[in-house]
């Protein structure tokens, strides 16, 4: 037996105004989340439906709020283009199951900024970088107490005082790229780098049934991916 019922309002406020060649663009915003998640394992015996005890049980409720303030920049002139996003995030999680003992209130501000920037040049060329920094954190789906039915053969539950889970991306790269309308022959060169950061790594306890729990401990854990590729070819 599984409900779970979900809310979400998105509000903003802007407005943009221009200084020369640059659109500058505040806003301010409030996005909400709010989940209501109930769940029983039940059985079937002697043609009754009956339950396992309040440890297989679930009634969740999770909150999740994010006033923001954003600073929108755009600039454009006969070479160069550029936008840049500077959101401050302030964000609330509050998560609440009393019968299984877990209660949690997590807040944390963020910068995530974001940007873009090309440059055209020697009339058939343009380099660009990017850049951007987001970050996330923990929700419903890995915050339940009660054992959960995943799938047909698997019953797992999380630990109660589990931490919340955070996460940390950066990517950035750049390109050049050649394209001539004159004779179709176009090419490009791409770097993208990417750096993701967790906060946890789980520590699964099984019983060799198929039912565990699942335990985070607080340790870092980095992954770091370069990539860079090449095209060359002609329209035809």
């Amino acid at each position: 037996n599984f409900k779970i019922k979900t809310f979400e309002a998105n509000h903003s406020a802007t407005m943009g105004f221009t200084v020369k060649k640059w659109t500058i663009t505040p806003e301010v915003g409030y996005n909400y989340l709010s989940n209501d998640m109930t769940s029983q394992l039940l059985q079937l015996r002697n043609n009754q439906l009956t339950g396992f005890g309040d440890s297989f049980n679930n009634d969740l409720t999770f909150r999740q709020s994010v006033p923001y303030a954003n600073l929108g920049l755009n600039y454009k002139n006969e070479n160069w283009s550029a936008n840049l996003r500077l959101p401050a995030n302030f964000t609330n999680i509050k998560a609440q199951d009393l019968d299984r003992g877990l209660h949690k209130d997590f807040s944390k501000t963020t910068f995530e900024p974001s940007g873009f920037i090309q440059y055209s040049f020697a009339s058939f060329w343009k380099s660009s970088v990017f850049g951007n920094i987001n970050y996330g954190f923990a929700d419903i789906n890995n915050l339940y107490a009660g054992t959960f039915l995943g799938s047909p053969t698997s019953l797992s539950s999380m630990e109660p005082d589990n931490p919340i889970s955070q996460s940390l991306s950066k990517s950035y790269g750049g390109r050049i790229e050649y394209r001539n309308p004159l004779n179709n022959i176009f090419f490009n060169v791409n770097y993208n780098n990417s750096y993701n950061k967790n906060n946890l790594i789980s520590d699964f306890t099984g019983d060799g049934t198929g039912f565990g729990v699942v335990k985070y401990k607080e340790r870092d854990n980095t992954r770091v991916s370069n990539s860079e590729n090449a095209e060359v070819g002609k329209y035809f």
